[in-house]
């Protein structure tokens, strides 16, 4: 069992062989980020908070999780699992919500 604890955004995106540009990291301008190979993993777990503010700007479960989804399936080898948390949004439909992360 490995454990990453990095920024998703980048640590996620470099695994999955996706670019990323430097962003501000809380009030620093051009935030440098550890570099990371592509790799891929037999079960990814994705298990974001409802609501966050990462140097990639604030993360809304609801609306965003699309944007968290496509990285982690890119790290996840073929046939391996995706394991996904949602956390309790009330408000959202699960159908609007699963079509979101589908499309």
């Amino acid at each position: 069992v490995e454990y990453i604890s990095q920024d998703f955004y980048t640590a996620a995106r470099q695994m999955a062989g996706l670019g990323v540009k430097g962003r501000a990291s809380r009030g620093k301008r051009n935030a440098t980020f550890p570099k990371l190979p592509v790799r891929a993993f037999d079960i990814v777990v994705l298990d974001p908070p409802t609501l966050t503010k990462s140097s990639f700007g604030a993360v809304d479960i609801v609306n965003d999780y699309a944007s968290l989804a496509k990285p982690a399936l890119l790290c996840t080898r073929p046939g391996g699992g995706l394991l996904v948390a949602t956390n309790h949004a009330p408000n959202a439909d699960a159908q609007e919500w699963l079509d979101s992360v589908v499309r």
